[in-house]
């Protein structure tokens, strides 16, 4: 067995999971299926998760493996618990609301023979709408390491950490060495794994390149990740600014941990994280939110000055949108769109 695909998933995901084994079952053609086996930790879910899981297990058999809890558990202890049913050296962390585009399966455990001796990798992804499938995006540059469009093996963890980390707390992108995974589960411990709050994976992670370098980056689009399928984009009381100030927050704090507090390689992949959200079209976006208010204005401030102060961009960019009340955002915003649609007349004469 050279790959275990390790999806965790909970309550009210049966519908995605379906789609995300789907994804996997298309592409296990005759000669990957003594290669590939699929391992799904349910953390107590009440809907149809046994039954579409259930539905596979007939088709494959033994290349899956199903575990239900009786209660929940929480995501972290989820997590580990699927990497340690795997039986394979290495895991593909996957996200049950998201799947793999078409040949990624192949090209993944192709990936894998070629490096058998790496800790990890992180691999390219598209994005789409869960309501349009088809039609997806790429991440920005300034997201993607240094030669994005090149097949790469990081030697050491600066430069592993420079390329790949601000892209780790995607999970699905993410393949582990399954004993190295576990290795650094048992040192960061139950307080460790506290600490990171949302993001043990990136922690986790984190710790096996510090440990152990030669982490891959896979520049083709092997996953595809369905935005709009979570409480956050499906639920129209949820505060954006909250959300990402939360987001912000907890990688700065593990990142921290991991490099030092403002290091020169914690700003590097604070950079990146700052182009990816917290620029000043970032701000404007969720202080344009019908539920936003002048407390988010302050918070908002608050937190972003706090960890990107030593950032010039911030200043220039965010700072003084940060500065505008509310209020006056959304009218802002739809002058510029009432602008730039506008026609270019020529003045009369």
């Amino acid at each position: 067995m050279l790959l275990s695909i390790c999806i965790p998933t909970h309550h009210g995901r049966a519908a995605e999971l379906q789609v995300a084994l789907d994804s996997i079952l298309s592409q296990l053609s005759h000669d990957l299926r003594d290669e590939v086996e699929i391992c799904v930790s349910d953390n107590a879910s009440q809907d149809r998760t046994a039954a579409v899981v259930g539905g596979f297990h007939e088709r494959l058999g033994d290349r899956v493996a199903y575990r239900r809890t009786t209660v929940d558990r929480g995501f972290t202890e989820n997590l580990v618990a699927v990497v340690e049913m795997a039986t394979a050296d290495h895991c593909w962390l996957f996200g049950s609301d998201d799947a793999i585009a078409d040949g990624g399966l192949r090209g993944v455990v192709e990936l894998i023979s070629r490096h058998p001796g790496v800790t990890g990798a992180t691999l390219n992804r598209s994005i789409v709408d869960h309501e349009d499938l088809e039609n997806g995006w790429s991440d920005p540059p300034g997201a993607l390491p240094s030669e994005p469009e090149t097949e790469h093996v990081y030697l050491s963890a600066e430069e592993a950490f420079r390329n790949c980390a601000f892209l780790q707390d995607y999970m699905s992108a993410q393949i582990v060495h399954r004993d190295r995974f576990l290795a650094a589960v048992a040192a960061l411990g139950p307080e460790g794994l506290a600490r990171a709050q949302n993001f043990p994976h990136v922690a986790i992670l984190g710790r096996m390149i510090k440990r152990d370098p030669a982490w891959l980056w896979y520049p083709h689009q092997v996953v595809r990740k369905t935005v709009g399928t979570t409480s956050l984009e499906s639920d129209s009381s949820h505060r954006f600014d909250k959300y990402q100030i939360m987001v912000v927050r907890q990688r700065a704090k593990v990142w921290g941990e991991l490099f030092g507090r403002n290091s020169p390689l914690w700003k590097a992949v604070m950079r990146r994280a700052y182009f990816y959200g917290v620029d000043a079209r970032s701000i404007r976006y969720y202080k344009a939110q019908p539920n936003h208010s002048l407390s988010g204005d302050l918070l908002l401030l608050a937190s972003m000055t706090r960890e990107f102060y030593w950032l010039r961009d911030f200043w220039r960019g965010s700072l003084p949108v940060l500065l505008v009340p509310y209020p006056l955002v959304r009218p802002a915003r739809a002058l510029r769109e009432r602008l730039r649609r506008a026609p270019l007349t020529s003045p009369k004469v």
